[in-house]
C-alpha cells in the first residue's frame, strides 16, 4: 500500500476549510425571526398532517408523536397560544388517523375511511 502524502494534506486542508467557513457561516447568517419559524413549522406540520391522510401506512404512531414534540419544542417562545394549539391539534389528528388506520381493516371499514380522509 502507498500513501500520497500531498493528497492526504489537501484533502485533510479541504475539511478543516470547509468546518471553518460553515462555523463562520453560521456566525454571519442571522438567526430566522421567531414569527417566521412559527408560521414554518405550522405549514410543515399542515402538509405533513394531509400526507399522512394520504399515506397512513408510512408512519407509525410512536414516530408521528416524537416528530410533533420535536416540532413542539423546536416552537420559539415567542409563538401565541393559537399557534401551539393549533400544533397539538395536529398531533392529536395525526395520532387518531393513525389509529384508525391500524384498527379499521379488521373492521372492514378501510373503504368508508380512505374516502372521508380523501375529502
Amino acid at each position: 500500500m502507498s500513501y500520497d502524502t500531498v493528497q492526504f494534506y489537501n484533502d485533510a486542508l479541504a475539511i478543516i476549510a470547509g468546518n471553518a467557513i460553515a462555523a463562520l457561516s453560521f456566525r454571519l447568517l442571522p438567526p430566522l425571526w421567531p414569527g417566521f419559524r412559527s408560521q414554518r413549522l405550522l405549514a410543515l406540520t399542515l402538509h405533513d398532517l394531509h400526507r399522512l391522510a394520504a399515506r397512513p401506512l408510512q408512519r407509525s404512531s410512536d414516530n408521528w408523536e416524537g416528530h410533533m414534540y420535536s416540532r413542539l419544542a423546536a416552537l420559539p417562545n415567542e409563538a401565541t397560544p393559537l399557534q401551539r394549539a393549533q400544533l397539538v391539534a395536529a398531533l392529536s389528528v395525526g395520532t387518531e388517523i393513525v389509529h384508525l388506520h391500524w384498527m379499521t381493516p379488521p373492521l372492514g371499514f378501510e373503504g368508508e375511511l380512505h374516502s372521508a380522509l380523501g375529502a
